[in-house]
């Protein structure tokens, strides 16, 4: 069985992973950015042939949790300029190309997205309290083609946009997903 954990950034998705891993120390945890399989865009660009050389060899790969937000769907919609109905069509390939595997969705949903992020930007923060992530968090949204296009910029934008990629993951967590997909309240669930 394979665990996805999703969600926006500072629903607890880190924190999550870290209790599950304490309580199932036979599981693997692979966190995103990490070098696996499943995080191969972050690693490679190949042809068909090697592609699916890959997934062949890690065809059995097993007893993983894995900690990653739908970054792909956030990619499409900054800098592919990509509808949603799109994003969702994508969603139902990946469905597809996950068939005869077994996994379950872990989807953390925030109903204080401003709150998290604010916790997210003190803990990315340097030991003078000087910000690291979100500068550059804002910077990839007001840089990225849909923000130019739509002439926004600036945090209200930004929260605006992670308010609406959380109502889409949930659409792609229902209408995609949702026999594999359990909706957990972020930071508001037992293990």
């Amino acid at each position: 069985m394979n665990y996805f954990v999703e969600g926006l950034q500072g629903s607890g998705k880190s924190t999550l992973v870290r209790r599950l891993s304490k309580k199932y120390p036979d599981y693997k945890v692979i966190c995103e950015g990490d070098y696996s399989p499943v995080e191969l865009a972050w690693c490679a660009y190949v042809d068909k042939d090697t592609y699916i050389g890959i997934l062949e060899k890690y065809d059995g790969i097993k007893n993983e949790i894995v900690e990653k937000s739908f970054e792909e769907g956030d990619h499409m919609i900054l800098f592919q300029k990509c509808s949603d109905q799109q994003i969702v069509d994508f969603y139902k390939k990946v469905r597809e190309a996950l068939a005869a595997q077994n996994y379950q969705i872990m989807y953390l949903k925030s109903d204080d997205i401003v709150s998290n992020i604010d916790v997210v930007r003190k803990e990315r923060s340097d030991d003078k309290g000087n910000e690291m992530w979100f500068p550059l968090m804002l910077g990839y949204f007001n840089n990225s083609p849909y923000a130019k296009e739509k002439g926004i910029s600036g945090t209200e934008a930004l929260l605006d946009h992670f308010r609406h990629m959380q109502e889409l993951e949930l659409r792609i967590c229902k209408e995609v997903f949702e026999d594999h997909c359990i909706l957990l309240k972020s930071k508001d669930y037992s293990i």
